[in-house]
């Protein structure tokens, strides 16, 4: 399951970095797919360390400026926001499918009550979560409404909305692998359990929600009398580390490499 996890992971980072190469090719800023796919690694990283879930994107940005001589950098942190609100929306719309299809299971009828009784526990990540969205949305208003390229994103928008679902179910599918030998749960209750748990990575005060999305992970799997959720969340927040640690290290070396070359 661990192997699993590992290469499936690395292909999720690979969708990642096709449809940020996508967006910035078709607002004509030259960039290779190693290029993203090195930038996505290093953002990751950096997100293990920086508060707030958006270290990502200031990575990304940083580097696509650099690589075209920091002109048009206005237009660079909109589809750096662009980007951010696909990720955000797809994983939103993927989580709610399962929340819901899990919800009208017929054997769920105790565990929905649980969760009604439970929710005071979850209700900061829940209210600060659609509060952070909000935020996005009025940010993407204002700023988009200066600019005619966004046509050109308007039309890319469906393409990369796909990419963006194909690589959250990827990264639901691959986690449930990672942590079903120690949940003991079914494959459709270990998708509930991962999905709102990710939530926690939104978290704006802690490195990728560090001890939030833990928490989330705790209580959910209380639901379904495990005490196992909290060790779950800091065993899949080690094993990511070390992945995207292996990786940034690798595409770096390459990336420094091809500089030496040339």
């Amino acid at each position: 399951n661990f192997y699993f996890f590992f290469l499936f992971k690395s292909i999720i980072l690979f969708f990642i970095a096709k449809r940020w190469q996508l967006i910035c090719n078709n607002s004509n800023f030259k960039l290779s797919l190693f290029n993203s796919f090195t930038q996505i690694n290093v953002g990751h990283l950096f997100s293990f360390f920086i508060p707030g879930p958006f270290a990502q994107d200031v990575t990304k940005f940083y580097f696509v400026a650099k690589l075209n001589k920091f002109n048009n950098k206005k237009k660079i942190l909109v589809i750096s926001i662009f980007d951010r609100f696909v990720g955000v929306t797809s994983f939103l719309l993927l989580t709610i499918l399962i929340i819901f299809y899990w919800f009208f299971h017929p054997e769920n009828e105790l565990i929905f009550d649980k969760f009604i009784n439970n929710f005071k526990t979850l209700r900061l990540s829940f209210f600060l979560i659609p509060l952070l969205i909000f935020f996005i949305f009025i940010l993407i208003k204002k700023i988009l409404k200066k600019y005619v390229f966004i046509k050109i994103l308007n039309g890319l928008f469906f393409k990369v909305f796909c990419i963006a679902l194909l690589s959250h179910m990827a990264n639901v599918i691959a986690t449930i692998y990672l942590i079903s030998e120690i949940s003991n749960l079914k494959f459709l209750q270990n998708a509930v359990v991962v999905s709102i748990s990710l939530f926690g990575n939104f978290f704006p005060f802690t490195p990728s929600g560090l001890g939030i999305t833990e928490l989330i992970f705790q209580e959910i799997l209380h639901l379904f009398k495990n005490s196992k959720g909290f060790e779950l969340g800091i065993k899949l927040r080690i094993v990511s580390f070390y992945l995207i640690l292996f990786l940034s290290i690798m595409t770096c070396v390459m990336y420094v490499f091809k500089l030496i070359k040339k």
